[in-house]
């Protein structure tokens, strides 16, 4: 199965960078020793920072690391493989998606969720990569390769009500959700797929709840990150 390892990657011989002034670039310690930085998100006064990594400054971080503007500390996801591929805050809690199997000593099964002070178990999580997280009508959204979320069938894409996952819908067809945003009042899900929820959705859909429709005509290649800007879906 694919990673994202290779798409679009900060490579980090010597220092994560940081934008000071909208000017230049300083250095943010040390900076992080690995192959790439996949996703920021803040959290608790933190920059939490995931990726493919091995250490943040003098300190060991496995897949993920924070930074509390002065100095790099461990954020305690464990040992062996941890690619994190996105980040997210929700309720108190930041969510992590990758691959992984474990987190801090619980089970992760590709997603776990930090309370502050160790990580925890979002359900049973699922059975391949998380690519990415986002909130929509007071649900979190995962999107990525797998095709089952707390051991039921869902394709693609999934929904956290802080208890259980669920499906959106019938998903998405063949392939990966690797981008997910929320663009007047309905979620957006990039990717690779042909078909969401029954509907021919080249690369990118959008969702309103309760159905799938297609955005435009859609987009021929794969479609691996969304933003809103200027009130315009980018």
């Amino acid at each position: 199965m694919k990673t994202f390892a290779f798409l679009l990657p900060v490579f980090l011989s010597a220092a994560l960078c940081k934008n000071l002034n909208a000017q230049s670039w300083g250095t943010v310690g040390t900076g992080i020793g690995g192959t790439s930085v996949e996703a920021f998100e803040e959290f608790n006064g933190e920059l939490f920072v995931g990726g493919m990594m091995t250490v943040a400054g003098p300190v060991v971080a496995h897949g993920i690391a924070r930074w509390d503007g002065t100095d790099w500390n461990s954020a305690g996801m464990g040992n062996g493989f941890i690619l994190i591929f996105s980040l997210k805050q929700r309720n108190g809690y930041l969510f992590a998606g990758g691959e992984f199997y474990t987190s801090g000593g619980a089970p992760g099964n590709c997603i776990a969720k930090w309370d502050g002070a160790s990580w925890n178990s979002a359900g049973t999580g699922m059975n391949n990569h998380v690519f990415c997280l986002e909130q929509y009508n007071g649900e979190l959204y995962a999107g990525g390769s797998f095709d089952s979320a707390d051991g039921s069938p869902v394709n693609y894409i999934a929904r956290w009500n802080d208890t259980t996952w669920s499906a959106a819908g019938s998903g998405v067809n063949h392939a990966d959700v690797t981008a997910l945003a929320v663009y007047n009042g309905e979620l957006y899900a990039g990717g690779s797929f042909e078909i969401a929820g029954g509907v021919s959705a080249l690369s990118i859909a959008r969702w309103n709840g309760t159905n799938w429709s297609s955005a435009g005509t859609g987009i021929n290649g794969w479609v691996f990150d969304l933003e809103v800007f200027n009130n315009e879906l980018y």
